[in-house]
C-alpha cells in the first residue's frame, strides 16, 4: 500500500509539474499571438503609409517636371530674344 502511495504521490507532482508547464506555455502563447497582433497592425499602418508617401513623391515628381519644362521654355524665350537683340554676340548697341 505503501508503494501504491507514493505512486500516487508521485503521479500527482509529475501532472502538477505538467500542469504548471501547460499555463506557462499558455502564458507563452498568448504573449506571442499580441506580439504577432501587434506587429501585422504596425505592419500595415506602415504599409499605409509608404503607399502615401509615394504617391505624394510621384505626384511631386510630376509637378517637378512640368515647372522644370517651363523653366526650359522660358530659359529658351529669353535666349531667343538675346540673340534677336544682339545676334553677333556683342554687347554694343543692336
Amino acid at each position: 500500500m505503501e508503494r501504491f502511495d507514493s505512486l500516487v504521490f508521485e503521479t500527482q507532482r509529475v501532472v502538477g509539474q505538467g500542469g504548471d508547464r501547460l499555463t506557462r506555455l499558455e502564458a507563452t502563447t498568448e504573449f506571442l499571438v499580441d506580439s504577432v497582433t501587434r506587429l501585422t497592425r504596425s505592419n500595415h499602418t506602415l504599409s499605409q503609409e509608404v503607399r502615401a508617401l509615394t504617391r505624394n513623391m510621384e505626384a511631386t515628381e510630376r509637378r517637378t517636371e512640368g515647372e522644370r519644362a517651363e523653366f526650359r521654355a522660358e530659359i529658351r524665350r529669353i535666349w531667343e530674344y538675346l540673340m534677336r537683340q544682339y545676334p553677333n554676340g556683342s554687347s554694343g548697341n543692336p
